[in-house]
This record gives structure tokens, sequence and C-alpha cells, in this order.
């Protein structure tokens, strides 16, 4: 990281790192109402943390210097970490209060159903 082109990388995988958890999410988790947003904003999260980590290291010359300092590898997976666990600690909360404001979360097509006060289960 000691040239413009290895940051102008190293930003590229942040911007893929969370994009990447994006898609698993939306991928995997059931889509009950917000989960998109919730998503999106996770992401968003992670991006911006792993630039914060990223600009912090940077300025406090734990990176980017030729001697001395974080070993390539091992900054890259912490600052990756960091944007993974951000993301993921977002998406993890606005679940837990979305699922606390608007009471049990049931699974599938039975919560739109439940929440609107219809027995149909489709």
């Amino acid at each position: 990281m000691e040239t413009i082109w290895s940051f102008l990388t190293v930003q590229t995988l942040f911007l893929l790192a969370p994009a990447g958890f994006m898609l698993i999410c939306a991928l995997a988790a059931p889509m009950k109402p917000g989960t998109r947003w919730d998503v999106f904003f996770a992401g968003l999260v992670g991006v911006v943390a792993g630039w914060v980590a990223f600009f912090v290291l940077w300025a406090a010359g734990l990176i980017g210097r030729e001697t001395g300092g974080l070993d390539r590898g091992l900054a890259m997976i912490g600052l990756l970490g960091c944007s993974y666990v951000s993301a993921g600690l977002y998406f993890f909360f606005a679940r837990v209060w979305r699922s606390s404001r608007h009471g049990a979360v049931r699974q599938g097509g039975r919560w739109d159903a439940a929440r609107d006060g219809r027995e149909d289960r489709t």
C-alpha cells in the first residue's frame, strides 16, 4: 500500500466485500418488510466502516510505510473483517429492532397475513 494503485486496490476491495455481503443476505434472508433496506444500509455501513478504518490506520502510519507498520496481508484481513463485522452487526441489530417493534417475526407470507389480521397463509 505504498503507491496510489495499491491504495485504489484496497478501496475496490472495500466496495466488493460489503457488496458480497449484501448479495448473500438478499439471497439467504427471508424477504420481510424492510429487509431490502436493511441489507442496503448494512452494506453502506460496511463500506464506510472499511474506509474509516483504512484512513485511521493510514494516518497513524500503521500501513503505507515501507518499513515498520502492519504487514500488508494482516492489514487487509483486519480492514475487510472490520467491514464485514460492521455490516453484519448493523443488519443483526436492525432485524432485532424491527422484530421487537412489530412483534414476533413469523416466517414467509404468514407474517404479512398475521400483521394485517388475515388468516390466509399464502
